[in-house]
């Protein structure tokens, strides 16, 4: 497996349709032509999703991933891919047959252009597949404060997190899915002065953990290895003015309306597609690893 190996720089040819891709930026001796039909012993990965794949899966390396493609696509299912189709919904791509299918008059009927591109993109249509899968929402994040529903003051005396030391509410609230945790703080008024100075705090923390996609991938040591990175933080920067790595927008950014922002983000829909895709397959390649 030593002659396995990744091949950056890789643009489709006059022909991708039949497998013609082309190297821009070909080693000494590479000729720079590549057929990646389906025939041909390669594994064509986009860039973007190989980033996703180093952060999501760093054990994969690309024997691995070799391995568990041409050893187990016999005996497995196929993968699910998610509904990367706009007719069908299936993972079987076609985008020019958007406006052919017999139902593609319901896509339009009676709608404004509004509605129809809201269908096209948003609904049956999943044209959200298609969007990169690397823009965070951070221009559509909200500076704006949390104005909370204020609930009776007679509530506080029933809620027993309020009991509990403030270290060890944030460890709990950290457990909970940023989208509920606007409706805890609402339960009660006290609660909700110990949690909203914290909350970007508890929900940063939450991500890190449970849902590292919303975080960039990299740096890594390949050619742009450092692509999500850099753009991150130059978009944090323009946002909050703070400049710096990644690292200097932890205790800066606002994460509570990040993470609002990323539930409707169609990059980020896409992006927990490919992350669901790369973890098939190394659940996949677990004989190899």
């Amino acid at each position: 497996m030593d002659t396995i190996t990744e091949v950056f720089h890789i643009v489709p040819g006059d022909n991708p349709d039949l497998g013609d891709y082309v190297n821009e930026q070909p080693d000494e001796g590479d000729d720079g032509f590549y057929d990646v039909s389906i025939i041909s012993p390669v594994v064509l990965i986009c860039h973007g999703a190989y980033l996703l794949l180093l952060q999501a899966a760093p054990q994969l390396k690309p024997h691995i991933i070799f391995r568990t493609f041409f050893e187990k696509s016999n005996i497995c299912p196929p993968l699910d891919y998610g509904p990367i189709n706009a007719v069908t919904g299936d993972q079987y791509v076609f985008w020019p047959a958007l406006l052919t299918s017999e139902d593609a008059a319901d896509y339009l009927d009676g709608k404004s252009d509004e509605e129809a591109l809201h269908e096209f993109w948003r609904g049956r249509g999943n044209l959200w597949a298609l969007v990169r899968p690397d823009r965070f929402p951070i221009s559509e994040t909200s500076l704006d404060r949390i104005i909370p529903y204020q609930p009776a003051a007679s509530v506080d005396s029933e809620c027993q997190l309020l009991n509990l030391p403030l270290e060890v509410l944030i460890l709990i609230c950290e457990l909970v899915h940023p989208p509920s945790l606007y409706s805890l703080m609402c339960t009660a008024k006290t609660l909700h002065s110990r949690i909203a100075p914290n909350v970007d705090r508890i929900v940063y923390s939450h991500i890190h953990n449970y849902e590292p996609w919303h975080l960039p991938a990299g740096p890594f040591a390949i050619p742009g290895g450092s692509e999500e990175t850099d753009w991150w933080n130059a978009e944090w920067t323009r946002k909050i003015g703070i400049s710096g790595d990644s690292s200097s927008f932890i205790h800066n950014a606002p994460w509570f309306q990040y993470r609002r922002a990323c539930s409707h983000s169609m990059s980020m829909w896409n992006r927990i597609r490919i992350w669901r895709v790369i973890k098939q397959v190394e659940e996949r390649a677990q004989d190899f690893l």
